[in-house]
């Protein structure tokens, strides 16, 4: 191997090779084009086993071996003959050239002029970083920046290892590709689709962009959409490219049964943050035909939202995501959203080192709840949350500070419509009035650890409420039976409030105490650790529920809550007296990286008011047993179970138990959860039901999986669902079946498929069907 520098301007070339003024391709375009130049200081460095030059022809020839190194360029060959007289280039054999965003071209031969600006290549082969190949029998190439691939072939599939003459699972042929480097396209004439080599579709013409093109105004994958709330429905999605920073989409629904749905979204990436505005509306032509708004015939339907957030400094930020429907079925219809509650609210949060603040303001709306009085669901303006941590120490210990509070507004509200909606949601629990509440609280705590590793966190707190009523209804007062709704709505009328004022001062004194025991052998570590905790409140002055009760309606009991300080889920209810929560932990972590987890406590009430409702676990002076164990091997194995055993008769009162496994191919997740009905806490009813879902690989490619819910109380299959898929570095495709009960009880099926070549798109599709009109009772 002969190496040789050569400065090849003073051999007579006009301009450096490959130079170009165009920007770099983002991804690995297609695009000589888009290439950096190399600049005229630039040395070019030449390997080839013999140099030669001719002065009587006026050629320079590299051959054997040639390798051209010209900044970040590199050009390998047979042989490379430089004819200053044509200003030409021609590479001859194995003809590779490497280009600066990662493209590599391979060719028998080219012909090129000395600025790469047009030229001709014989047996062509693109390849780019994201693995796309495109070949051609000629490829010329024009000094209007347009490159034109005779008999080319496109392909974003990996050749085959084993054989890669075989045809990959797609690729696209062409007459003729064109490939527009100003434009950013790439136009196929004469194209035909191939699966494993076998046309299945042919196009005339179609244009896709480029590689390198992020974003580009045209029609985006197409979808189709059935149901016998509007028929067979075509989407037919326009992307707008207004700028780097800005779009539009266009979303028209073409449906056979309603008409014309235009949806559409805007969307704005600015300095300091973001935001976007989605609506959509519709004339129906066939209102009566909604089974999802029943009752509900109005011809105009709609809905706008809006999602944003951005930063006011580096400490502060504001952000909103709200949504207005027209009905509560819309959305549902139109499969826009599947969701049962639309919740709106606007922040300002703020956040330091020991600082945090976030006020926010709520509306809510319940979704395919028909008849459902919205009247009973609050708008909250605002709620505010503020928490610091001071520091410095204050005894040896850490002093902090939170408050919270809100407002709730629902204007006028029917005290029978009021029973009546809590009988059709399904349950007791809720305060249905106007009222504001503030709470601020000031915390200690500090740890002190002894010579022997024990644990001893002595903490501290006082906190102060203030409640105000504007009038409104309690709607659980006395509601603690089995047989919780009245024989007739007349018979039993809810709390009225008054305009009220509350005050109230809680301060808790207590300790925790940790012992925890190491064990370090050669099959891993193991922690064993004691864990007590004492702590008293003093009663309240009058009854828990002169104030409402809006933030604490769910009340959980189990390991995660057994030694919290505070058990219920919002500052409107409180524990009082003295407690003791006892317990134990136990950890193991294996050195096969497995590891075990075990927690098991009871809380004990010693002395006071006991606040807490009927069967929720801790109404009595000694609570029911809580418990929880996991073992984790990883993907291969994991199961997780929690539980709550009566603390007299020892009967399961709530069990969940999560499941994992992969054995070989088949893989397998389920999860088995029971709760006992608790009629103070809104739940009138025994629930069980189990979740289950599997998969099998079929191959490395095909997957099969199914699940199923069934719910033991009403024995019966709540949902049901399969899908076959097939995935690999270039195609993508799934087929699924769902049948569910919603929540009116009727039988909803659907049919959902997804089919995506890579770098070309593919196509969407659901439908959704219900047995009064396709079912098995026609």
């Amino acid at each position: 191997m002969l190496p040789v520098a050569v400065l090849f301007t003073m051999l007579g070339f006009g301009q450096p090779v490959l130079a170009q003024d165009a920007t770099p391709s983002e991804n690995g375009a297609l695009s000589l084009a888009d290439l950096p130049s190399v600049g005229p200081e630039e040395q070019m460095l030449v390997e080839a086993d013999e140099l030669i030059y001719d002065s009587v022809n006026e050629t320079v020839t590299a051959q054997g071996n040639v390798q051209i190194y010209y900044g970040p360029y590199t050009l390998q060959a047979d042989r490379v003959v430089y004819d200053q007289k044509a200003q030409r280039v021609r590479a001859e054999g194995n003809v590779r050239v490497t280009e600066p965003d990662g493209n590599v071209i391979y060719a028998e031969f080219a012909n090129l002029s000395d600025d790469f600006r047009d030229g001709f290549v014989r047996s062509l082969t693109v390849e780019t970083p994201d693995k796309t190949r495109i070949t051609a029998a000629t490829a010329e190439r024009s000094a209007d920046n347009t490159t034109v691939f005779n008999r080319g072939v496109y392909t974003a599939c990996e050749p085959c290892e084993d054989d890669p003459s075989k045809p990959p699972l797609w690729q696209i042929k062409a007459v003729r590709i064109v490939h527009d480097q100003k434009k950013k396209m790439i136009y196929y004439e004469n194209a035909s689709l191939e699966f494993f080599g076998l046309p299945v579709a042919y196009f005339p013409f179609f244009a896709t962009p480029d590689p390198s093109v992020k974003r580009k105004t045209g029609f985006l994958t197409p979808g189709f959409r059935v149901s016998n709330a509007i028929g067979f429905g075509v989407v037919t999605p326009y992307f707008i490219n207004v700028a780097p920073n800005k779009d539009i989409t266009l979303k028209p629904l073409f449906s056979t049964r309603q008409g014309l749905l235009m949806e559409a979204e805007w969307r704005h990436r600015m300095a300091n943050g973001t935001y976007s505005v989605r609506a959509g509306g519709i004339r129906q032509l066939s209102p009566d035909d909604s089974p999802d708004n029943p009752g509900d015939d109005r011809d105009w339907r709609g809905y706008i939202s809006s999602q944003g957030r951005f930063a006011i400094n580096r400490y502060w930020s504001i952000g909103w995501d709200g949504t207005l429907v027209s009905d509560d079925g819309f959305l549902k219809s139109y499969s826009i959203t599947g969701q049962s509650w639309l919740t709106s609210t606007v922040d300002l949060t703020g956040q330091s080192e020991r600082n945090h603040f976030e006020a926010r303001a709520y509306t809510f709306r319940r979704l395919n709840a028909f008849n459902y009085d919205q009247s009973t669901l609050p708008v909250v303006a605002p709620s505010t949350d503020y928490s610091r941590v001071w520091n410095r120490d204050v005894f040896g210990g850490e002093l902090s500070f939170a408050s919270s509070s809100y407002s709730t507004y629902r204007g006028d509200i029917d005290s029978a419509g009021l029973i009546r909606s809590i009988a059709r949601a399904g349950f007791t629990e809720g305060d249905y009035a106007d009222s504001s509440r503030y709470v601020a609280e000031l915390k200690w705590r500090r740890q002190l650890i002894d010579g022997i590793g024990q644990v001893f966190t002595p903490f501290a707190s006082v906190r102060g409420d203030i409640y105000n009523t504007h009038g409104g209804y309690n709607a659980a007062r006395k509601i603690y039976s089995a047989s919780w709704l009245p024989t007739s709505y007349d018979d039993w009328q809810p709390r009225y409030y008054d305009d009220e004022t509350t005050l109230r001062v809680i301060p808790t004194v207590g300790v925790e105490y940790r012992y925890p025991f190491a064990s370090h052998q050669s099959w891993g570590t193991q922690v064993f650790e004691p864990v007590a905790q004492l702590y008293y409140r003093p009663n309240l002055h009058g009854e828990q529920d002169d104030v409402l009760n809006e933030d604490a309606l769910s009340l959980v009991f189990d390991t995660t809550s057994l030694f919290d300080r505070d058990k219920f889920s919002g500052y409107d209810r409180v524990e009082t007296g003295l407690r003791a929560n006892l317990g134990v932990r136990y950890t193991a972590n294996f050195s096969n990286s497995a590891s075990a987890r075990l927690t098991f406590g009871r809380s004990f009430h010693l002395a006071g008011d006991n606040p807490f409702p009927e069967d929720s676990g801790l109404e009595h002076d000694a609570s029911d047993y809580v418990g929880s164990a996991a073992l984790d091997f990883g993907n291969d194995f994991k199961i997780a179970a929690s539980t709550r055993i009566d603390g007299d008769t020892f009967a399961v009162r709530r069990n969940e138990i999560y499941g994992q496994t992969r054995v070989g191919r088949l893989s397998t997740r389920a999860v088995f959860a029971q709760i006992l009905k608790q009629p103070g806490l809104g739940s009138t009813s025994n629930e069980a039901q189990l979740l289950a879902r599997s998969s099998f690989k079929l191959s490395d490619n095909w997957n099969v999986s199914g699940y199923g819910r069934y719910d033991f109380a009403e024995s019966r299959l709540n949902q049901t669902g399969a899908a076959l898929s097939y995935s690999d570095e270039c195609f993508y495709f799934s087929l699924g079946y769902n049948e569910s009960y919603d929540t009116n009880g009727d039988v909803e099926r659907s049919v959902a498929f997804s089919f995506n070549l890579r770098t070309l798109g593919g196509i969407t599709g659901n439908t959704r069907q219900f047995e009064d009109e396709f079912g098995a009772n026609n």
